[in-house]
């Protein structure tokens, strides 16, 4: 190529303007911190010290019960009520508030034994309860002993609750066995006993206004004849009235 290449010929723009610095001082605060003048106020006055003496307690000293005692008991029979009557010594410092009669079969069966029910089954358990507290003043010492008719045979301190101010007392539980009949002469309703009851029934059968049961009309012949009659009826009323101590069945024997 023939060109020459092109130099530029101005020179480059160098700023002539200083840069500008400014010229004011910082503002520095004039004005000190306010001080509180005030000094805190101090309570002048004392503090109040109660001059009443505490009051203590002035209650009279508390007298314990060591023994309790629970009488007229009366161990269960077979057909017989159960007895509600216990009682506590009249000057005992302690009340019987509560008492009853209740059974207990396995682990699940219960119920109360009221003053008309009998003691009738075998397989149950038989206890009496008594709810004990002590009159005013008064507690029950920490190892009371409980006697029931005079002795601790009858209690079951296992299960009773025996406390200072309350005493849950439970009996040992009681079993009653049917006792056996043992039939006799004369002996119409076959309860084991030969009284007016025998000589009424005797007299109603003969009439024929009443029936006797099959295992007891052969007790019934006790004169022997082999018949049941107004004259078997008469030997058992002489029989219950002490007239006689045998019946001629018997002496035939």
């Amino acid at each position: 190529p023939t060109e020459e290449p092109v130099v530029p010929t101005e020179e480059p723009v160098v700023p002539t303007e200083e840069p500008v610095i400014p010229t004011e001082e910082p503002v520095i605060p004039t004005e000190e911190p306010v001080v509180p003048t005030e000094e805190p106020v101090v309570p002048t006055e004392e503090p109040v010290v109660p001059t009443e003496e505490p009051v203590v307690p002035t209650e009279e000293p508390v007298e314990y019960i060591d023994t309790i005692e629970i009488n007229g008991f009366v161990v269960p029979e077979w057909g017989a009520n159960p007895f509600y009557g216990v009682t506590v010594p009249e000057d005992a410092h302690y009340t019987l508030e509560y008492t009853d009669w209740s059974w207990i079969m396995g682990y699940s069966e219960f119920g109360t034994v009221y003053e008309d029910d009998t003691f009738d089954n075998s397989e149950r358990a038989y206890f009496q309860y008594f709810e004990i507290f002590p009159d005013e003043g008064y507690e029950f010492a920490e190892n009371v002993t409980v006697l029931i008719n005079g002795a601790e045979d009858y209690v079951n301190y296992d299960f009773s609750d025996l406390g200072p101010e309350s005493c849950y007392i439970y009996t040992i539980d009681f079993f009653v066995e049917e006792p056996e009949v043992v039939t006799h002469w004369g002996d119409a309703n076959g309860d084991g006993v030969v009284d007016s009851t025998d000589v009424l029934l005797l007299m109603r059968y003969v009439m024929g206004v009443d029936e006797i049961e099959e295992e007891n009309l052969e007790w019934c012949d006790v004169n022997g004849d082999g018949s049941i009659d107004m004259s078997d009826a008469l030997f058992v009323s002489r029989y219950v009235m002490g007239s006689i101590d045998v019946f001629p069945v018997e002496e035939n024997e």
